[in-house]
């Protein structure tokens, strides 16, 4: 479970190994295409934008019609609320069970968050 942003402003085109990424099958699953550590960088670059970009350039290269290729882009963007709508959910379920239920990633946040706040206590 972890939160997917709208868009991450990240240069497919320009940058490794992000222009390595070829078809929407890269995108998807890039543990089985690429090392692991360009395949981390590639999950953690997911955005809701770049999946819509995968697949209206699947759409495009199979040809279909307008009609069809926005009647794909629903199901993404149907998938990315209800994913961010969980975590969401979990984050406020968090709350009341003194952070049990928090995404990892949250709780990880939230407690850096302390610890750097005493870092820079003991510094002044």
């Amino acid at each position: 479970l972890h939160f997917v942003p709208v868009n991450e402003q990240i240069p497919w085109h320009k940058e490794e190994p992000y222009k390595s990424v070829k078809c929407k099958e890269h995108h998807d699953s890039p543990r089985h295409y690429f090392t692991l550590k360009n395949a981390v960088k590639i999950e953690e670059a997911r955005s809701l934008e770049s999946t819509l970009f995968w697949v209206r350039a699947k759409s495009i290269a199979n040809e279909e019609n307008v009609v069809v290729t926005n009647a794909k882009l629903v199901g993404p963007t149907i998938a990315w609320f209800m994913g961010n709508l969980t975590y969401g959910v979990f984050i406020i379920l968090g709350f009341p069970t003194l952070g049990i239920l928090w995404p990892s990633d949250w709780r990880t946040y939230i407690l850096s968050i302390a610890t750097d706040t005493e870092g820079e206590e003991e510094e002044k």
